[in-house]
């Protein structure tokens, strides 16, 4: 049985989020579920947009965040070091994301644009319109940040 917590970083506890048993099989997929469930432990003040689905090109990155500024984190979870291998994975996977418009970016993660900004916790008209305008940058900048985890 392993314990799994989150510590605050503006708090002093441990927040246990869930007891589970982990095998070599199952280690990988339980940490997503938990990172999926708080991405805030991968890139603060971030919401997942989606986990283990699959691009167009069949390639499946293991999780894809956002924040309210509209930046992209791609995420995936390796065992020990990355290799090179790893990091032209990730790369491939950015630039997958940045041939999509962000309609179709909209489309892959499932999510209308409308919902996409109210999930994003944006509220007022004009952030609604800076964020689509800056998440339709990083799109097409390849603006996104990448986490080996």
């Amino acid at each position: 049985m392993a314990l799994i917590g989150i510590k605050s970083r503006k708090e002093k506890h441990l927040e246990i989020v869930e007891e589970s048993q982990f095998s070599k099989d199952n280690q990988e997929k339980k940490l997503q579920e938990i990172l999926e469930e708080h991405p805030e432990l991968v890139s603060e003040g971030s919401i997942t947009l989606c986990g283990t689905k699959s691009l167009p090109s069949r390639k499946t990155p293991d999780l894809i965040l956002c924040n309210k500024d509209g930046t992209l984190t791609i995420a995936e979870l390796k065992r020990g070091k990355a290799s090179r291998d790893a990091v032209a994975q990730l790369l491939g996977y950015a630039a997958e994301l940045h041939k999509m418009t962000l309609e179709e970016f909209s489309s892959y993660i499932g999510l209308s644009i409308s919902e996409l900004v109210e999930k994003s916790g944006v509220e007022e008209v004009e952030e609604e319109t800076q964020f689509k305008k800056k998440l339709g940058e990083k799109l097409v900048e390849t603006a996104f940040t990448i986490s080996f985890l």
